[in-house]
């Protein structure tokens, strides 16, 4: 089981200095120091967290469910109750038959196309159908006025 720590050794110069005058310091001590340090790193291809990771997913044959994120894609077999509760998750839209997007994520819908945030200047984006598009607007909009 990967408990998600990595350790790293870290090599480090650093210099001791005694008081410092205008025209001198005096160096007391000068080496290098060593430290093992262990990080807590999540791995996103792995172990990622539906509501906070993914922009959408998408249910396809068998159980096979394809994650979309930021800049990834990963697929992954699941079982039909699995399945199942990700696509009863209330912090999912369901765009079209086989597609779901997280409500969260959205950044905007316009000509049949359901938009995702994106900090660099590339765009994510699903395919909805219409009547879904009004339904989605309706919710973000019920959703954005709950907010305030």
């Amino acid at each position: 089981m990967d408990t998600g720590l990595r350790t790293f050794y870290i090599r480090v110069k650093y210099v001791k200095m005694k008081a410092a005058t205008n025209e001198s310091v005096h160096i007391i001590d000068e080496g290098e120091a060593h430290m093992n340090v262990a990080l807590n790193v999540r791995n996103t291809y792995e172990d990622f967290v539906l509501e906070k990771d993914i922009m959408f997913f998408r249910v396809g044959e068998h159980g096979l469910v394809s994650f979309h994120g930021k800049n990834y894609n990963i697929k992954k077999r699941m079982s039909s109750e699995e399945v199942s509760g990700l696509t009863e998750n209330p912090k999912f839209f369901k765009v079209n038959t086989d597609c779901y997007a997280n409500i969260a994520k959205i950044s905007g819908i316009q000509d049949g196309k359901v938009y995702f945030e994106m900090k660099s200047g590339e765009t994510k984006y699903t395919a909805i159908t219409k009547l879904r598009q009004f339904r989605l607007k309706e919710l973000l909009q019920m959703t954005k006025e709950q907010a305030q």
